[in-house]
């Protein structure tokens, strides 16, 4: 099992860097685009093998935060 690996690990390695390096750059552009800093921070410093990347693509990108939360602030309606 062992030669396995370490004959494979030459070809594996350099596609998971390609992979994630590719998440890495949309992301990174789509945070910088949407002035995202911290998502920007935290993609770039974290090296999740592109499922951090993913998730805000997909997920958090489409998503307007401060739009969200004006929006939940002016449904609740907050008693003093």
């Amino acid at each position: 099992m062992q030669g396995f690996i370490t004959n494979n690990s030459q070809y594996i390695f350099p596609i998971i860097y390609v992979w994630s390096a590719i998440w890495k750059a949309i992301a990174l552009w789509k945070a910088a685009k949407k002035d995202a800093k911290v998502w920007f921070a935290i993609i770039f410093v974290f090296n999740s093998f592109g499922l951090l990347e993913i998730l805000y693509i997909f997920l958090l990108y489409k998503i307007d935060l401060k739009k969200l939360i004006s929006n939940l602030k002016s449904k609740i309606k907050i008693k003093k």
